[in-house]
């Protein structure tokens, strides 16, 4: 090799090393892997492969290609930047985007936008109704247990279930009544719906109350029925038989009707609590007693009280404990529609031992004027309130005081066809306790909920065509809401085959058939009934949806009265909690004329609704 050449190859290479100084080895070495990398990672479009020339392992310094490409970019950066410049507006320094400030419209809108988000959840969530698909279809879940037919038989008095020690054991007991003028009370296994036992009776009852006196000491609570004639027993629900009745050993006579029973403590000391009734004798008296019992053996206790103040029936409406006695408020008809009165236990007691001259009888209340009817109803879950309807149509909130006086909470009114029943009282929406009415308006039944602090109206529904006969609460079946189990009965006039078949002949006299066959038709007194179950989950926006269906067959008169009852008001649903998990024992009952028979047929069924999954995620 010449020495001209290893010259030129010296100061060329000092020329480089001017240009580029050497970097440490360190980062000379990241250097060249990060340009392999780059070209390895690159595109096809860019991709520059290693010069031969230049190994893997070399590492003095930059090739002749990568200057190139160095002074490349070096060029593109200043066009660019020459470009931006001549875009910038002349006088204007730069500003950084990121920390100016929002001008005063586009902070407005941006708050804009996030309050239309906020108001799009809340809609949506809180104001959006949940449709039964989405909601009762996902939660409820309705069983059928078993179901059992009584022949010649049909129910008389509301439905209840007597407690022997266990869930398992226990009876469903309800009045019956027989198409020989028979009439008794009749227990039902709970578990499987056979006939536990069956006790006939010498008249028909009309009410019972299982579950609140121990007249044995055996431990297990009977129950008291009251019926017609002045029936009053007390029945051993193990057994079935009678373990007394009521009675006097005096000249005085049997009663035409009973009121109450009012459970009070125990004045004869024989361990057992005492009762107290209202004894009504005959429809010519002008005056009404109470008469203390003997939970014990059914005697009456000394003598009866009578109610000088009073002018027609006195009825028990309410009963409040307070110092080991109970305060009885009575109805008491008088010239001007009557007052409520409050008497306490201990008065009764020594009223009837002769050891007062006069009952202490204190006017609590006086009832605004009505013309056709008052009714009392209490509410469950309040020990000092009391609602009076007048008329089907008024609706009166009383709540007792400390003092025991009664204080009207508000008073409202209802536009109904028929009178106004109350079904049951709930707390529905967010824990407020509501009161649940049934009517008809303009001949379209209605169920409303209202406020039991306002008497405002809450919720409302209008099912189809028909008379809502009873009206049941599932207590929390719903998270924090309960539910309620509507029975609607709808009728129509069931037509005869033989009177059709005569009224599609073709004679002259044809138009004559029929107009007699439609009056026989509008005569005939056997209707269809179906008899609809419908769950509701009451809200400010309710849903509700039929979990059951039956067809039934009654013979009624002309004024609407059926054979059986149907449309009787005693409770013919009855709900309990289940033994174990969300879910309530449903027990529904009816009476139905066996079809091509006068015979009579009652119907129980037992079935169970769950809650089968949790609670909704959209609340109605």
């Amino acid at each position: 090799m010449s020495t001209e050449y290893i010259e030129k190859s010296r100061k060329d290479e000092e020329k480089l090393h001017i240009e580029n100084p050497p970097k440490d080895k360190k980062y000379e070495s990241t250097d060249i892997l990060l340009r392999r990398k780059m070209k390895l990672n690159a595109t096809p479009r860019h991709y520059m492969p290693l010069p031969q020339n230049q190994s893997d392992d070399d590492e003095s310094g930059p090739s002749k290609e990568d200057k190139v490409d160095k002074q490349v970019f070096k060029n593109s950066f200043d066009a660019s930047e020459e470009l931006s410049k001549r875009i910038r507006p002349t006088g204007t320094d730069e500003v950084n985007s990121k920390n100016s400030p929002m001008s005063p419209l586009r902070l407005t809108m941006f708050i804009l936008s996030l309050i239309v988000c906020v108001l799009f959840v809340i809609i949506f969530v809180f104001f959006v109704p949940c449709t039964m698909t989405q909601n009762l279809n996902r939660i409820c879940h309705l069983t059928h247990k078993w179901r059992k037919s009584f022949h010649n038989i049909s129910f008389t008095s509301p439905l209840d279930f007597a407690n022997l020690g266990s869930f398992r054991s226990r009876l469903i007991i309800l009045g019956f009544e027989g198409t020989e003028s028979e009439s008794g009370l009749l227990a039902v296994q709970e578990s499987n719906g056979k006939e536990s036992w069956r006790l006939h009776l010498h008249s028909a009852l009309s009410s019972s109350l299982c579950n609140v006196i121990d007249v044995n000491s055996d431990g297990i609570k009977e129950c008291l029925v009251i019926g017609n004639d002045g029936l009053l027993a007390a029945i051993d629900v193990k057994k079935g038989s009678s373990l007394w009745y009521l009675h006097n050993h005096s000249d005085l006579n049997n009663a035409n009707s009973i009121g109450g029973p009012v459970i009070v403590p125990d004045y004869d000391e024989d361990n057992i609590k005492d009762i107290v009734i209202s004894y009504n004798m005959g429809y010519g008296e002008n005056s009404s007693h109470l008469a203390l019992v003997s939970g014990g053996t059914g005697q009456i206790i000394g003598s009866l009280i009578e109610l000088t103040q009073c002018a027609g029936p006195v009825t028990t409406h309410l009963s409040l404990e307070s110092q080991n006695e109970v305060h009885v408020v009575l109805h008491c008809p008088g010239e001007r529609n009557g007052n409520l009165w409050l008497i306490s236990s201990k008065d009764i007691h020594g009223a009837a031992l002769n050891e007062t001259d006069k009952v202490l009888l204190k006017s609590i209340f006086r009832i605004p004027h009505y013309k056709d009817e008052v009714q009392f109803y209490q509410v469950p879950d309040s020990k000092n309130q009391l609602i009076i309807i007048m008329d089907g149509m008024k609706f009166i909130l009383l709540e007792l005081s400390n003092k025991f006086n009664f204080q009207m909470v508000w008073e409202t009114y209802v536009e109904s066809d028929r009178q106004a029943r109350i079904l049951t009282n709930g707390q529905f929406v967010n824990g407020s306790n509501q009161l649940v009415i049934a009517y008809s308006q303009r001949r379209q039944p209605k169920v409303i909920g209202l406020n039991l602090a306002d008497g405002k109206e809450v919720w409302s529904i209008s099912p189809d065509n028909g008379t809502v006969a009873s009206g049941v609460k599932f207590s929390k079946f719903f998270g924090n809401v309960d539910g309620l189990l509507l029975k609607i009965i709808s009728s129509a006039a069931v037509y005869d085959l033989e009177l059709l078949n005569e009224s599609s002949g073709n004679s002259s006299s044809n138009q004559n058939k029929i107009q007699n066959s439609e009056k026989k038709l509008l005569q005939s007194t056997t209707k269809l009934l179906q008899e609809r179950y419908i769950f509701v989950k009451c809200g400010t926006i309710p849903i509700w949806k039929a979990i059951s269906s039956e067809e039934v067959m009654a013979m009624c008169k002309a004024d609407g009265n059926c054979d059986p009852n149907v449309y009787t008001t005693n409770s013919t649903v009855l709900v309990k909690p289940a033994a174990f998990g969300a879910s309530f024992d449903m027990l529904t009952v009816t009476s139905t004329v066996i079809p091509s028979s006068t015979s009579e047929e009652m119907i129980i069924k037992y079935l169970n609704l769950e809650n089968i999954s949790s609670f909704p995620r959209c609340t109605g």
